[in-house]
């Protein structure tokens, strides 16, 4: 609740533009316990300690233009699943007046699943693919023969092999089978679904190519603005970097699952704090010492913590995921 007031009380501070960008991946953290403390979904390797090693996976939303964090969903080390943990926070991220939620991914959240999520609520996506070469979703499609391309396709989602299922001409028929995961028709169903979208190929480096798989308009959204986009995603790979290290995301205080939820949280609520302070601080400065402020970061995150209430077990309350 404190984080989502917190987000939520600093969405009018800046000037946004059609569209906001958002970085989505994933991270884990470990901390010591044992298994009186942890269940076994939590239990990683044995690692050095003689009671195990113990993780987390936080599955998160990055700001690209404010860098701070907008959500983000915990699961227990085996149970994670990207796929799955993308659609809940997708569902209820919040669309500022006037934007879009543009959402940045990675291979780990590129499926039928979330595309189809992030449609229905009305937004858009840019997801990383495995390349046309490999065995893929992209791997059975009629593409251009040359290196490079960007190309609309229709695909007709169905869950059942039955002939009665009549496929629209044009379009490519996908079948999803038991294992895989989609919200919006049953398995065995003869419903269908049909989902548009681009697939940009371009080069990375010689020899290599990244395929991306978008609804963007292709208008405002060229390959050439794409790619730039989509490595602007490295940006939550640094976030988690000052996180974990500047932050101390990687020093926890308790050995219990529901203790380490409640640090997580407190940990994202100062990194956004730290954040805002920065990134403020440089925006009334000159552009000379604008740069100079906002690497400012690690040292503007101990005077918050030295204000932060101390984290002894006394002070610390069970988490409630509902709060």
């Amino acid at each position: 609740a404190v984080f989502k007031e917190f987000n939520s009380s600093i969405d009018s501070l800046d000037l946004l533009e059609a569209y906001r960008f958002l970085a989505v991946d994933g991270s884990t953290v470990t901390y010591p316990s044992g298994p009186s403390f942890s269940p076994s979904e939590y239990f990683s390797s044995p690692g050095s300690s003689s009671k195990g090693c113990y993780s987390m996976h936080i599955n998160a939303f990055y700001d690209l233009d404010r860098h701070i964090y907008t959500d983000a969903l915990i699961q227990p080390v085996r149970l994670k699943d990207e796929f799955r943990a993308f659609c809940s926070p997708a569902d209820r991220h919040p669309v500022l007046p006037g934007t879009r939620n543009v959402y940045i991914g990675g291979r780990g959240y590129c499926s039928y699943n979330n595309m189809a999520h992030v449609i229905e609520n009305g937004q858009y996506f840019v997801f990383c693919a495995k390349d046309i070469l490999l065995k893929g979703m992209l791997c059975n499609f009629n593409f251009p023969e040359k290196d490079s391309f960007d190309v609309s396709v229709n695909v007709v989602l169905v869950r059942s092999h039955s002939r009665k299922i009549r496929i629209k001409p044009g379009c490519y028929r996908r079948f999803v089978d038991k294992a895989a995961s989609f919200d919006f028709i049953e398995y065995s169903s003869y419903d269908t679904y049909e989902l548009s979208f681009r697939v940009v190929r371009f080069s990375i480096s010689d020899n290599s190519f990244e395929c991306i798989v978008t609804n963007l308009p292709k208008e405002e959204f060229p390959p050439g603005r794409l790619k730039k986009l989509y490595f602007l995603r490295w940006g939550i790979e640094s976030s988690f970097r000052k996180l974990k290290y500047t932050i101390g995301l990687n020093s926890f205080h308790s050995c219990k699952p529901q203790y380490i939820r409640q640090e997580i949280w407190a940990r994202l609520i100062t990194y956004n704090i730290t954040e805002v302070l920065a990134c403020h601080g440089s925006h009334q400065t000159s552009k000379r010492n604008k740069i100079h402020l906002q690497g400012e970061f690690q040292y503007s995150s101990p005077y918050l913590q030295m204000f932060s209430p101390p984290c002894g077990r006394e002070n610390i309350r069970p988490y409630n995921e509902s709060a």
